[in-house]
């Protein structure tokens, strides 16, 4: 049995539709966030080459727009995962939240927050948390491509305060497949 569930969420409508435990999401092409959808889509699209291509990572390892089951005081809600990376098991090693380049440093502590309570999250369902937080963006300019990457290693930072007091400490390169 199929059903199709209407669903707003920051004021871009969502269409849900569940069918034998597979879901899709349909986003609504009229939405005044489409171009910064449009502009995001385009990026994970080119780090997921990335990160076949140049960091070992196997097709069936990414994950992309996972929804991520999170309980709060407020109730249920179903925060969107840009990237996740799993090991062979299936289990969840990376998360990676993609920005546009407008957006990256204006709204950081709010994205990287959001990408903490994801990581929270899955440690609660799997047992298991991921290793490493990714925070990013990428860009065009004068023919070559230009990248911002943050990443935070969520064993030794398991919330935001706990990073935030440490001074933010981050690499700047994707993570590479562990063999």
């Amino acid at each position: 049995m199929e059903s199709l569930v209407r669903y707003s969420h920051r004021k871009e409508p969502f269409y849900f539709s569940f069918a034998a435990r597979r879901i899709w999401i349909l986003r609504d092409s009229s939405s005044p966030r489409a171009e910064y959808r449009r502009e995001k889509e385009h990026i994970i699209a080119e780090l997921c080459v990335d990160l076949i291509d140049r960091h070992g990572w196997r097709l069936a390892d990414i994950h992309i727009g996972e929804l991520i089951p999170v309980m709060s005081q407020a109730g249920w809600s179903y925060p969107e995962a840009d990237i996740l990376l799993t090991d062979g098991s299936g289990r969840a090693c990376t998360l990676i939240k993609a920005v546009p380049r407008d957006i990256f440093a204006a709204e950081l502590s709010e994205e990287v927050h959001e990408l903490f309570l994801l990581a929270h999250a899955l440690h609660l369902e799997q047992s298991a948390s991921p290793l490493s937080l990714v925070y990013c963006t990428r860009w065009h300019e004068n023919g070559s491509t230009e990248e911002r990457i943050m990443t935070i290693d969520y064993s030794r930072f398991r919330t935001f305060d706990a990073w935030d007091e440490a001074g933010r400490p981050a690499t700047d390169s994707l993570p590479h497949r562990a063999n």
